[in-house]
Formats: C-alpha cells, structure tokens, sequence
C-alpha cells in the first residue's frame, strides 16, 4: 500500500524497491512498526509488581521525579 500511495504521489519516481522504501521510511523518517499481539495478563502483572519492588528497593521515589506515560514506566530497559 505505501508503495503504489508513493509512486502515485510522485509520478516521476520510476520505481522503488521495497528494501530502499523500508530503510527510508525507518530511518530517515523514524517510523516503526510493532506487531499485536496477545499476552499473558497476569505474567505482565507479576512483571510490574516485580519491577515495582525493585524500584522500591533502590529508594526510587514515584512521586517525585518518575513520569509514567502509557505501559513506559514498566519497560525496564529505559530506567536510569
């Protein structure tokens, strides 16, 4: 679909092969795509509240310097 929107917006692009379409769209544009998918509720709640005991551990204080925006907070790889 965003190839044939692609080459009908820009007539005189002759062709584009969907590698060069994907490498420009993900890094010059910053896109990305994640795929849905199901996922174990309660696995993702032991998960939180075993993220949230250590956080407590370590004396992070939520009220006053954490911002939480959507399901972030609870990603581990982006603490610092």
């Amino acid at each position: 679909l965003t190839k044939e929107a692609l080459l009908t917006q820009f007539p005189d692009l002759e062709d584009i092969s969907i590698p060069s379409l994907w490498k420009h769209v993900t890094i010059e544009c910053a896109f990305s795509l994640k795929r849905a998918s199901l996922y174990n509720e309660e696995r993702t709640r032991r998960l939180r509240y075993e993220v949230v005991n250590k956080w407590k551990e370590i004396r992070v204080d939520f009220q006053k310097n954490c911002v939480f925006i959507d399901e972030a907070g609870f990603n581990t790889h982006i603490i610092r």
